[in-house]
């Protein structure tokens, strides 16, 4: 003869589980609604961003615009259109900056810009 179904052992266990699990869940769901992620600005991502591009690179001009190559491949990054880009391609660094540029002296290379009306100054090591 052959069983199907389950039996009351089986069936208890279950009983005995599942709001045990709902108990867990419920409480890992509200320690993630109510735990306070670090905000990061636009202006804090872009320099994140822009050091680890530019961290295992060679810098090979920084006047009218950051040249650099990586991996045996020439990168831009420019401004165009208030917005500062990364080329070949057209990857967005960052959006809403005025007054662009770029500045090499003294083993590093400056990038000035205003956002939010306040002038921003990111420099990198060229050596």
């Amino acid at each position: 003869m052959k069983k199907s179904g389950f039996t009351l052992i089986e069936v208890l266990l279950t009983c005995l589980l599942l709001p045990l699990i709902f108990v867990l869940i419920s409480a890992i769901l509200g320690f993630m609604v109510n735990y306070q992620f670090p905000k990061l600005s636009q202006n804090d991502l872009f320099k994140v961003q822009l050091y680890q591009l530019l961290s295992r690179a060679k810098i090979t001009d920084c006047s009218e615009r950051l040249l650099y190559t990586y991996d045996k491949k020439e990168y831009e990054i420019k401004e165009d259109r208030d917005r500062i880009i990364k080329t070949p391609g057209y990857e967005i660094l960052m959006f809403d900056v005025n007054d662009v540029y770029f500045e090499d002296g003294n083993g590093y290379c400056s990038i000035f810009y205003h956002y939010n009306g306040i002038e921003e100054v990111v420099d990198i090591e060229t050596e």
